[in-house]
């Protein structure tokens, strides 16, 4: 959700039929395929939680989580929660990071608990973005091209691609975040390399530089190439191996 999302011609994701994986208030830019959350679902939109075109990914223990409506300025606590909403399907997750086990383990993993360490001798860093790459992993995808995933907040501007302020602590918290899960993302990668598991920047200047960077225009020219050809109808329920074409 950084503000270089709005560096790129995100509506022709749609044009192109491309995939996406939104998480947090992005949608409030682009309507995704997919969706997931690692906070309180109240601080989510309701009308993305209600668009029916919107396959939602929840973690479990949030079904029931009351939502908010943002009305003429003012938020209003309502009865709907999660559960209620359309295409929405719900994960378990951990906060065990291990780079070996995060492609393969049964729930998806973001962060550490800010109690304990991880194998790498970090605590806390949550990020929603280990589960949203987790999660495209496990519905099959195999290619990854990330948009506005800066790694950088500072005092000055808007720190989202979307209208939002936050604190200085807030700030700090953020970037150390950052300085955390870049190490993990360094310590995933040889495993993802493994796996078959591809990841590109499409922010040249992100301060994540473990993943190689790939322009937006490459990331859909390539997304192009890999669609299959048409083919022709005529002859599937044929028992025959060789069928004349069909007039």
């Amino acid at each position: 959700s950084g503000p270089s999302l709005n560096d790129h011609p995100i509506h022709q994701l749609r044009m192109v039929g491309a995939y996406t994986m939104g998480v947090n208030n992005s949608w409030s830019l682009y309507k995704p395929t997919f969706w997931t959350c690692a906070d309180d679902p109240s601080r989510f939109m309701s009308s993305g939680w209600l668009d029916p075109r919107i396959i939602k990914f929840v973690p479990k223990g949030k079904e029931k989580k009351r939502l908010r409506k943002k009305k003429d300025g003012e938020f209003k606590e309502t009865d709907i929660t999660p559960i209620d909403c359309p295409g929405t399907l719900f994960y378990g997750r951990n906060l065990n990071f291990n780079p070996k086990t995060f492609l393969h383990e049964e729930t998806a993993n973001w962060g550490c608990s800010g109690k304990s360490e991880d194998v790498l001798g970090i605590s806390g860093a949550r990020s929603v973005m280990l589960s949203a790459i987790k999660l495209s992993y496990y519905l099959g995808f195999r290619r990854i091209n990330l948009l506005g995933c800066d790694f950088k907040m500072g005092n000055k501007g808007w720190n989202y691609a979307f209208r939002q302020a936050r604190t200085s602590n807030a700030i700090k918290g953020n970037n150390d975040s950052y300085q955390s899960n870049i190490k993990r993302f360094e310590a995933l990668k040889p495993y993802f390399e493994e796996a078959g598991l591809e990841v590109y920047n499409c922010n040249p200047d992100s301060h994540n530089k473990v993943f190689p960077y790939r322009s937006f225009r490459d990331c859909l020219d390539v997304f192009r190439k890999k669609l299959p050809a048409e083919e022709d109808s005529f002859g599937w329920y044929d028992k025959e191996k060789k069928v004349q074409s069909g007039k």
